[in-house]
Formats: structure tokens, C-alpha cells, sequence
């Protein structure tokens, strides 16, 4: 992704249905990457796929191109290692790129997502996070998530056999 793509998606000020902004984090952060994933098998089940950008919040619908710290970004950028620990959490597997972007003096990722091409991904793992003073699902093994106008939406599915 060029410095001028990326300052496009900065200018819609929002996520779309093929874009969404994550702020910085780890990957060795379990409740981050559990969203990125979460986000990542989203774009996978849309048509033409889409691109999971992190390093930018947002704050009251404004988004801030914050990056990401040098340790953060090391985790990242070896698309072996992301590969491998989103392959943990689904089924079957995503078919993605990483990209490190430089813009205005900070380091970005952009996960290039593709869309599934025989089956629809599902979420093969479980992750429960803390949220408003409660344990809740980031993650639920057999979900299928989809990406939806503004967020990432769920649709049940009893196993990952059954849509097989």
C-alpha cells in the first residue's frame, strides 16, 4: 500500500465494509489480537475481501494515525509468524498479506485479507475478554463472522462439520 492509498482510507474518516481500523497493539497481546483476528475472518467471508489497518484509533468517529512502537511492529511483520498464530483461530485458513506502511514519520500494519475461496472461515479457537465489568466472548469456537456495514456481525453455526 503506497503512502497516498493509505492517506485515502484515513480521508473517508471511518471504517467501511472492506476497511477497518484497529489502534496499536502487540500481537502477543491476547485480547488485541484476538480483534484483529476477529476482524480478519470478517473481511475473509466478504466478497473481494479487505484490509485490517493497525496503528490508527478512533476516538468519538475521528480516527488518529498513532502507529505502531517498534515493539509492537516487530510482531507483526513477519508474515510467517502471524500466519501461524491466526491459522490457531481459523478454519480453514485465511489467505493474507502483511504490509508495514510509513506515514508522516510512523509505521503501520495493514493486513490484506482475501476472500475465502472454497469455504467461508470460521473461528476454530475461544478467547473470553473483560468488557464493561463482564467476561464476553471475543472469540467463540464455530462462529462464523461476517463484516457488516459498520462492525463484524455473527452468524451461528452449530459445527464447523455441519457447513462442510
Amino acid at each position: 500500500m503506497t503512502e497516498e492509498e493509505f492517506r485515502e482510507y484515513l480521508a473517508l474518516g471511518r471504517e467501511s465494509r472492506g476497511v477497518e481500523f484497529k489502534g496499536p497493539g502487540s500481537r502477543t497481546d491476547k485480547h488485541f489480537f484476538a480483534r484483529v483476528v476477529r476482524a480478519v475472518i470478517g473481511m475473509a467471508n466478504r466478497r473481494d475481501g479487505g484490509v485490517v489497518i493497525l496503528g490508527v484509533e478512533e476516538h468519538a468517529g475521528v480516527l488518529n494515525p498513532v502507529g505502531l512502537s517498534r515493539e509492537q511492529l516487530g510482531t507483526w511483520n513477519r508474515y510467517d509468524h502471524v500466519a501461524q498464530a491466526l491459522g490457531n483461530y481459523t478454519d480453514p485458513s485465511v489467505d493474507f498479506g502483511v504490509e508495514v506502511v510509513h506515514f508522516e514519520g510512523d509505521q503501520f500494519i495493514v493486513l490484506r485479507v482475501a476472500e475465502f475461496e472454497e469455504w467461508p472461515v470460521l473461528c476454530a479457537g475461544e478467547f473470553q475478554g473483560q468488557g464493561q465489568g463482564r467476561s464476553q466472548d471475543v472469540l467463540r469456537r464455530g462462529a462464523l463472522y461476517l463484516r457488516g456495514r459498520r462492525s463484524i456481525e455473527t452468524a451461528e453455526i452449530p459445527s464447523l462439520e455441519e457447513l462442510r
